[in-house]
Formats: structure tokens, C-alpha cells, sequence
């Protein structure tokens, strides 16, 4: 805390500089970052505090303390949590993807059955949930989608998320009820509210004139960063797709593990349901 006490000192001083406005950008990031440590301070001051008052009722012998104490724990744990989620983006909002992998109307309920349990996550951080598409199938299963969380930390906790689920069960779409593995790519990415000044460089442009007949000259103008990005979107989906992070097993026994972390639990109903805790705060090292 004396730390972020420092730097709130130290960026409150650079607010007082004569030409502290002249790069617009700068300054607004600067102050958004004040406001963001003064928030954090208060609500440490505010623990402090409490737990303080919370020795004075025990010494009294208050009836209230038991209820006092779970409040101050809660709150403690919270911030304790937030003060690892300190990342660039991660106190903003996520835009969550997910696409349905080879395997037809399995690996597309399967995407469908994620993109619910991500929803439900969600709601119960209390965060808002927004549809930006849906692509369905016949049976209502998904073929791609995408939706944005918004809440306080929301890409913080959902960015580790990205990477290959994997779903092993008797397919509901098999009339011989074999067992069927099924995959789904989650990718999490933060939501940029100010992507700033893109700067294009002649170099960048391929431009071509084409004459349309009897018309005018058509103009034509192709970035070549579009190409780059593109390629480079192209393979990291690529990876993506070989870099499986939790299986899901429903046949012959009840099990969801994460590959990375280890932990494992057997009540793969709840994690269904959205409570996905366990594995988010194992793997963020909370």
C-alpha cells in the first residue's frame, strides 16, 4: 500500500507540471490512473479502519462481531484478488468468442453449453452480459459467437480463459450412444475503448487505378498492416487450437480438470452452472 501511496504522490506532482496538458492522451491516462489508485487507497484505508473497529467490538464483547468479521474477509479477499489483476487491460471490460471445432452438432452443442456457462459466470459476478453476434445451428447448437462482459476486472479474471475445451461424452446426436470428444475454441480479448492514432505510412498502401468502363477511374486502396494482421490473426488461432487448457468428461466417469494448474473436481454440474471460481483464481495464482 505505501507503494501505491508513493505513486499516487508522484503522478499527482506531474498533474501540476506547466505543459502537463500538452499531450492530451498522456494526461487523460494519467489522471484515469489518479482516480483508479485514489479508489484503491480509500477502500485499503476503509479495511484498515474496520478491522480496527472490528478489535474494539470484540473487546466490548459485541454480539455483531461474528457478522463483522465475515464483511471485513470478504472484503479483504476481494481486494487481495484485485491487487494481482494489475495488467494493462485488466480492470476493463472483455469481448469473449467462442468457436465450435471439427465434429458438426457435437462440437457445436459443446459451444453452445460454453457460451451458457460463461453467461452465468458472469451474472454471478454481477457484470453486464451483451450479444454482439450468435451464429446457430439447426438443432440450436453454435457455430461461432461473441459476447462482451462488462464489470470491474471482468477481462482480469476471464483472460485465461482463452485456449481449447474439451468435452468427452455419450453424444445426445449418436443413435448408438457412442462416446464422442468434442472441442471448443474460447478466445478473450479486452474491450479497447480508445485505440488512439493509427498512423499510415505510404509504404502500407497498395493503391491501384482501374478505369470502369466509361466511368471515372475506380481507386483502390489495400493496406498491407490489414495482410500483416490478418496473418497474423490466422496463426494465432492456429496455435490456439492446439493449446487445450480444461477437459470436461462426462463418460464413463464425472470429471473436469485443468490441464495447467491440476485442479480438478467431480461436481461438473455446478461448473455448468457458472461457478468457475476454482479454476479462474488457481490459475491467476490467487
Amino acid at each position: 500500500m505505501a507503494r501505491k501511496k508513493e505513486e499516487l504522490i508522484k503522478l499527482e506532482s506531474e498533474t501540476n507540471h506547466p505543459n502537463f496538458w500538452d499531450n492530451n492522451k498522456r494526461a487523460s491516462e494519467i489522471t484515469q490512473k489518479i482516480s483508479e489508485l485514489k479508489e484503491l487507497v480509500l477502500m485499503w484505508e476503509k479495511l484498515i479502519s474496520d478491522a480496527g473497529s472490528l478489535r474494539e467490538l470484540s473487546e466490548m464483547g459485541s454480539h455483531d462481531i461474528e457478522e463483522q468479521f465475515l464483511d471485513i474477509s470478504r472484503n479483504f479477499e476481494k481486494l487481495k484478488k484485485e491487487a494481482f489483476l494489475s495488467e494493462q487491460y485488466d480492470k476493463g471490460d472483455a469481448v469473449l468468442t467462442i468457436i465450435s471445432g471439427a465434429g458438426g452438432d457435437d462440437a457445436e452443442d459443446w459451444a453452445r453449453i460454453l457460451f451458457e456457462m460463461y453467461q452465468k459466470y458472469s451474472m454471478r459476478q454481477k457484470w453486464g452480459v451483451k450479444n454482439i453476434h450468435t451464429h446457430f445451428n439447426e438443432l440450436n447448437g453454435i457455430k461461432n459467437a461473441a459476447i462482451e462482459i462488462s464489470g470491474k476486472y471482468a477481462y482480469g479474471y476471464l483472460k485465461n480463459e482463452t485456449g481449447v475445451h474439451r468435452l468427452v461424452r455419450i453424444s445426445p446426436f449418436d443413435a448408438n450412444k457412442r462416446r464422442h470428444t468434442s472441442f471448443a475454441l474460447i478466445q478473450v480479448m479486452p474491450k479497447f475503448v480508445d485505440p488512439g492514432e493509427v498512423e499510415l505510412r505510404d509504404e502500407d498502401l497498395d493503391t491501384t487505378f482501374q478505369r470502369a468502363g466509361a466511368h471515372l477511374y475506380a481507386i483502390k486502396i489495400k493496406s498491407r498492416m490489414e495482410e500483416r494482421e490478418s496473418l497474423k490473426k490466422s496463426k494465432s488461432v492456429e496455435i490456439e487450437w492446439g493449446h487445450q487448457i480444461r477437459s470436461y468428461v462426462l463418460h464413463p466417469y464425472k470429471l473436469v480438470k485443468d490441464s495447467r494448474t491440476g485442479i480438478e473436481t467431480s461436481d461438473i454440474d455446478s461448473v455448468f452452472e457458472g461457478k468457475l471460481d476454482f479454476f479462474i483464481e488457481a490459475e491467476l495464482g490467487l
